[in-house]
């Protein structure tokens, strides 16, 4: 608040008051004289103010200067988020004819792989032939996504590439094109229903056993090391 200063008529006491006390009856805390009045305060005196809110947001407190643009980006930022809504929105419409496509191809291409195999399992006609094309069933999605992993990252890619469960989460979280998402959830389908009908022919059971092989033979490798003295 703004004070007002001025000398005791009294004892020629310098005293400062404030500009909002009584002006009439003030006693002097040096001599006891009692004021008729409190004089006004000067006009060169500064006047009691408000700061604005620009002032305040153009300073920081190391006292450096950041312009009026730091108040203008804090307003605009609830105008940006309702733009990008806007576009997220816009985005999903363009993808509604695809979700239609979507569901087709999971319909069409699922329910032939799975139909396939049931069929398979109760005539076992065309079992050689069935068995030649799961793989170009299971193949052309799983190439799709890891192209498209690839082209975010090698990290992505190469994940996708060597590990199957990371390359089906990829799929549904991060591949834009539900004909594609509904490809690799068509191959899911053919993967489960094969290991209920036709188990031993399954892909799951032959990738199981090529790996028991595997760790088996990097078991044996090791072991031979040791009695060789490798290690």
């Amino acid at each position: 608040m703004a004070d007002v200063t001025f000398t005791c008529p009294g004892c020629g006491v310098s005293v400062t008051v404030s500009e909002f006390t009584a002006r009439e009856g003030r006693q002097c805390p040096a001599c006891g004289a009692v004021w008729a009045s409190v004089p006004a305060r000067s006009s060169r005196e500064p006047a009691l103010h408000l700061r604005s809110r620009e002032a305040d947001d153009s300073t920081t407190l190391a006292g450096d200067k950041i312009g009026s643009k730091a108040t203008m980006s804090g307003s605009a930022a609830p105008i940006q988020a309702g733009a990008r809504l806007f576009a997220a929105t816009e985005a999903d419409r363009a993808r509604s004819p695809s979700l239609v496509l979507g569901l087709v191809v999971l319909l069409l291409v699922g329910g032939a792989a799975v139909g396939g195999t049931w069929y398979v399992r109760e005539h076992g006609e065309w079992r050689d032939v069935f068995l030649a094309a799961r793989w170009f069933v299971l193949g052309v999605p799983a190439l799709l996504v890891c192209l498209e992993a690839f082209q975010e990252s090698a990290a992505q890619g190469m994940l996708c590439l060597l590990v199957p469960l990371y390359l089906v989460w990829y799929a549904i979280t991060r591949v834009e094109s539900y004909w594609r998402q509904a490809l690799v959830l068509s191959a899911l389908a053919l993967l489960i229903a094969e290991y209920a009908w036709l188990r031993e022919r399954s892909v799951i059971t032959i990738t199981s056993e090529v790996v028991h092989r595997f760790i088996e033979y990097v078991g044996a490798s090791i072991r031979r090391a040791g009695e060789a003295g490798v290690f």
